[in-house]
C-alpha cells in the first residue's frame, strides 16, 4: 500500500509518476477524499504516466469512464459516491 496524505498542487506529476511506479501491476487502485480535494485531477495526472490517449474527465455523472493508454491497456475510472 502506499498513501499520500497531502501534496502541493506543483508536485501531482511528480506524486502521479510515483503513485504510477509503486502500484506497479495492480488493477485496482482507490483514492477517497471529499468533493473537491483533487481526487481527478490526480488521476488525470497518473493516467498522462500510463499514457491514455483520451481526455481523463470525473465519471460524476457516467459513473464510469474508459480509456485506452498507447499500450492498448484499458483504464476505468468510477465514481463511487
Amino acid at each position: 500500500m502506499y498513501a499520500v496524505e497531502s501534496f502541493d498542487l506543483q508536485e501531482i506529476d511528480k506524486v502521479a509518476e510515483r503513485l504510477f511506479e509503486a502500484g506497479g501491476e495492480s488493477s485496482v487502485w482507490l483514492f477517497e477524499g471529499p468533493m473537491g480535494a483533487g481526487k481527478t485531477t490526480l488521476i488525470k495526472a497518473i493516467c498522462k504516466q500510463a499514457g491514455v490517449l483520451s481526455t481523463v474527465q470525473s465519471p460524476t455523472f457516467s459513473i464510469v469512464n474508459e480509456y485506452l493508454t498507447a499500450a492498448g491497456k484499458i483504464i476505468y475510472h468510477f465514481d463511487c459516491y
